[in-house]
């Protein structure tokens, strides 16, 4: 008994294509930093707070579950301050 022949076909792609001389021109959209951050956002400053808990023994003041992404922005730029020093801009 001879083994099934399988044969796949192309398929056209879902989304027509675009010629080639049309470019795409990104647009920057505006961050609301005042909104509570996503679920993703969460997780991500959990994570960065237990790092930071875990090397440091210092357990910061925010709670990832409430905090605003402008309080996440300023956490990791701090966070990120104390461990590479060189990166944080100095006013002369």
């Amino acid at each position: 008994m001879a083994a099934p022949t399988i044969t796949f076909r192309r398929h056209g792609s879902i989304r027509p294509t675009r010629p080639p001389d049309v470019t795409l021109q990104p647009a920057a959209r505006p961050v609301p930093l005042d909104k509570p951050l996503p679920p993703l956002g969460q997780h991500l400053l959990g994570v960065a707070i237990a790092l930071d808990t875990h090397h440091t023994s210092h357990v910061p003041d925010i709670d990832p579950r409430t905090a605003t992404a402008r309080q996440a922005n300023d956490y990791m730029n701090d966070r990120t301050g104390r461990i590479y020093p060189s990166l944080v801009p100095r006013l002369v």
